[in-house]
């Protein structure tokens, strides 16, 4: 049985707007700029063609990658995010089977406080113990 087989949806990590991810092969940090509960589509700015890298987190394959259409629509304003998510949603697209990594967050931080994976758990547990 595979890592990705394996992958539960209880395991699966919830992301907000505005988080920033590290990635263990990644010197910089990656912004949520939008998530659903299987994706979360995220950039990092590339200053020399000011413009900024992105990856497609894809929970249920444990993968990051891009997505698979040739010379993608771009992902650099909240609005291209969104649409692109919905291409995800609604499997006009997914993230690339070529070009895809084992998914390998280190930490997760809100701001410049690290919420992940110490405090995530007690984040979660308060608020569904709020929503009761």
């Amino acid at each position: 049985m595979t890592i990705n087989e394996q992958t539960k949806k209880q395991d699966w990590i919830t992301f907000y707007g505005g988080e920033l991810i590290k990635f263990r092969k990644d010197k910089q940090r990656f912004t949520v700029r939008c998530a659903s509960k299987r994706y979360a589509i995220c950039t990092k700015p590339f200053n020399p063609l000011h413009t900024v890298l992105y990856t497609i987190i894809d929970q249920e394959r444990n993968v990051r990658g891009p997505e698979n259409l040739i010379f993608g629509m771009g992902c650099e304003t909240d609005v291209e995010c969104l649409q692109m998510l919905v291409r995800l949603l609604d499997g006009d697209s997914e993230v690339t089977y070529r070009h895809d990594i084992p998914l390998d967050i280190e930490a997760i931080y809100d701001g410049k406080t690290k919420i992940y994976p110490e405090r995530r758990a007690v984040m979660i547990n308060e608020q569904t113990k709020e929503n009761k």
